[in-house]
């Protein structure tokens, strides 16, 4: 029993720092998180949500979402939503559009942080109220799903990546 509370107790220390960034995924050979791994982190984390929300409004007809599928969208929307907390947390450095590091003027980086830093709140909230849609359809039978706010939602969430790709 001992042995086995050690090997726990190790394993939590081996573990920890990996906990720490487990928030926002690294890639392969990543030491430190990007923008780069935040956007592409996000492209994939949505895309479970994103494809179940344009497969149920086709309007040619869909299949009936399965449980596993709604939660695995559940489940990588709370990822997406971690990355977007983590660079919020910190938004410095590397996280930050490359773009900075090119400018001189004061003024204008912290302008362009600001916009940043409100793009990426405003993307978080959006995750945050298409993730409880999705919870909100889980509780609903296959059947009486309507993924019409889904789509609301997902198009809202694509005008803000528009936006924030034209001004960032």
């Amino acid at each position: 029993m001992n042995k086995i509370n050690l090997n726990l107790l190790i394993l939590a220390f081996i573990l920890l720092p990996l906990t720490a960034k487990a928030s926002c995924r690294l890639g392969v050979g990543e030491e430190n998180l990007t923008v780069a791994r935040v956007m592409r982190n996000f492209g994939s984390f949505t895309l479970a949500a994103d494809s179940i929300t344009l497969r149920s409004t086709n309007p040619w007809g869909h299949e009936e979402t399965t449980e596993v599928e709604m939660g695995e969208a559940i489940d990588k929307l709370n990822l997406a939503i971690g990355c977007a907390e983590e660079v919020l947390k910190d938004p410095t450095g590397d996280v930050l559009p490359s773009k900075i590091s090119s400018m001189t003027d004061e003024k204008e980086k912290a302008e362009l942080v600001d916009d940043y830093v409100y793009f990426m709140t405003d993307f978080k909230d959006g995750l945050l109220e298409y993730r409880e849609i999705f919870r909100k359809l889980q509780t609903q039978k296959p059947a009486n799903r309507n993924f019409k706010e889904a789509k609301s939602k997902l198009d809202d969430l694509n005008e803000i990546v528009d936006r924030a790709h034209r001004k960032l």
